[in-house]
């Protein structure tokens, strides 16, 4: 009877270790420096209520191994049909505005959730953990090809850096104009007016 109850007990852990190991793994990809692509299971956040964003994304591939891949290790991965890129970022506050540099050699290489690219502009969030909430929430961010700078696109609640964007986007006087006047409400209607400009 006792080795009955040792054997039930230790089948129920292992199952419930098991099932626990493939919660919040997806599938997807992961992209080496070497351009090869590997396909499998991916996870890079632990959920609610312990939410937090991992340094190091979780990859599995076809066994019960799991990799741990840093933004230095890889140059992308891919989920859900989300795509993020590993990056440089150093942010600096200067003259009471928050800048994002991506410089290589400079700040911390981590991994940048890319939402849209096009040939003239690319569109990304930085995701943390917002302390108050408890959730992962987003910086929306603009570059483009050849910058070594991100701008930011909105703030939060306030909606689009309107002033800011003008700035960036000067090269197309007509598009800096319209976002002065607040013709835009989101990024992708700005990424697609910048390309029509170019």
């Amino acid at each position: 009877m006792r080795k009955q109850f040792v054997f039930l007990v230790l089948v129920f852990a292992g199952c419930g270790s098991s099932l626990y190991a493939q919660k919040g793994f997806l599938p997807g990809f992961v992209v080496l420096h070497n351009q090869d692509t590997l396909t499998g299971l991916v996870k890079d956040r632990k959920d609610y209520p312990f939410t937090r964003k991992y340094e190091k994304i979780r990859f599995k591939r076809g066994s019960l191994f799991v990799h741990k891949y840093s933004a230095e290790m890889i140059k992308a991965y891919r989920y859900s049909n989300l795509d993020y890129e590993s990056v440089w970022l150093d942010q600096k506050r200067e003259r009471f505005r928050e800048k994002f540099y991506s410089r290589t050699g400079e700040g911390k290489q981590l991994f940048l959730q890319r939402s849209i690219q096009s040939k003239y502009l690319s569109y990304y969030m930085l995701e943390y953990v917002d302390q108050d909430s408890g959730v992962i929430d987003e910086v929306p961010l603009f570059k483009r090809p050849g910058d070594d700078y991100f701008i930011r696109v909105s703030q939060g609640i306030l909606g689009l850096k309107k002033k800011l964007l003008a700035d960036y986007f000067s090269d197309c006087p007509v598009l800096a104009q319209r976002i002065q006047q607040g013709e835009f409400h989101a990024a992708g209607e700005i990424i697609q007016a910048y390309s029509s400009c170019r």
